[in-house]
């Protein structure tokens, strides 16, 4: 009964990433910090968007999240000079809402700036972003099978933003530091991760 009230009231995060646990141990322990998405149009940054799934509005907890990580996102998207959104889609009616976020007294809040039906929702997204997905997600098709706002992006030939594998923040100046790129490969010698090129899997390129 409590597990099933737990999926209930879930926030789904979407990430196209492998779960690896020494990998999010090393992160977390280095104040190492992820944002799933940022969005460009041609040379101009838009915004930086994380995405959750639940089973209906009624059941957003904002304050399920994280306040250091959340304030971290911030800041990152403060750096590159523009806002950072949350995007919620619900399963009970496949509608969206998004929010703005706001730092005040060292906290993160968010408000609600509106909410979309499906085609307003890729409307709102195609002025952020409007280039098609090009590159077939193989690797993580199967982790974003379940992901509404994948299949509508999609099945529409848009593409979602470029993710950030991970960052560093200044804890004074609030500056990024340095970008990661999180690396994990299967060891199969001779490929193992003293040669492994994310090259190889970009063959669509040319």
């Amino acid at each position: 009964m409590l597990n099933e009230l737990k999926k209930q009231t879930a926030m789904k995060r979407r990430d196209s990433e492998r779960v690896h646990a020494y990998a999010n141990e090393a992160f977390s322990y280095l104040n190492i910090f992820d944002i799933q998405g940022v969005l460009k149009e041609q040379d101009t940054y838009k915004c930086g968007v994380e995405a959750y799934q639940v089973t209906d509005f009624s059941l957003t907890k904002f304050d399920l999240l994280n306040q250091k990580e959340e304030i971290a996102k911030y800041h990152f998207c403060a750096q590159l000079g523009v806002p950072y959104y949350i995007i919620i889609t619900s399963e009970a009616n496949g509608r969206y809402q998004i929010y703005n976020s706001h730092l005040t007294n060292g906290l993160i809040s968010f408000s609600i700036l509106g909410d979309y039906s499906k085609y307003e929702f890729l409307h709102w997204w195609r002025e952020k972003q409007s280039f098609n997905q090009q590159k077939p997600m193989y690797n993580a098709s199967e982790r974003i099978a379940k992901s509404i706002i994948d299949n509508d992006l999609f099945e529409n030939s848009l593409a979602w933003g470029v993710n950030i594998d991970g960052f560093s923040i200044d804890d004074d100046t609030h500056k990024v530091l340095a970008i990661f790129e999180k690396r994990i490969c299967t060891f199969k010698p001779p490929y193992t991760v003293d040669n492994y090129d994310p090259n190889r899997f970009f063959s669509w390129l040319g």
